[in-house]
């Protein structure tokens, strides 16, 4: 599935990204991220508790992954507090690095909310495995997020 255009967020006064058309603020699909969620919201998830499918013209792109959403509302939403709405870790697998320090890609079909964040597993005996100790592996995962805090938040 190739990206569509998504809007890239810098904050105040940070000069954008390079990949920024500077007249529109928009990333080409070429060079956008790949889709996070298979392209449902992540905001209607976490509000809704239902997997909507995005509209394509509302997206935005956050720590190497294109987030697209099914309202210009939740699209808002998501960039008042990006981290708060997407998955934990980028979607990888909170277990797998927490066990073995390997960025292994989460899948939708094993995903589970936990104190509003959306975790990600690379399978079902990852997911049992968080089931068994949520906290620790939240925390693992929480940490690696604030240590790669470099730079822009927006990317």
């Amino acid at each position: 599935m190739s990206a569509p255009p998504a809007v890239a967020a810098t904050p105040t006064g940070a000069a954008p990204s390079p990949a920024l058309t500077p007249e529109q603020g928009l990333v080409p699909a070429s060079q956008a991220p790949p889709i996070a969620l298979e392209g449902y919201c992540p905001v209607s998830l976490l509000e809704q508790r239902k997997w909507l499918r995005s509209d394509p013209q509302f997206g935005a792109i956050h720590r190497g992954k294109t987030y697209l959403f099914a309202t210009e509302d939740a699209q808002r939403k998501f960039l008042a507090n990006p981290d708060g709405y997407s998955p934990a870790l980028s979607g990888f697998d909170p277990v797998v690095f927490a066990q073995r320090g390997e960025m292994v890609e989460g899948k939708r079909s094993f995903g589970i909310t936990f104190n509003r964040q959306i975790f990600l597993f690379a399978d079902e005996a990852s997911l049992k495995a968080f089931e068994q100790s949520p906290q620790s592996f939240a925390a693992v995962a929480y940490q690696a997020m604030m240590q790669a805090e470099t730079g822009p938040k927006y990317r």
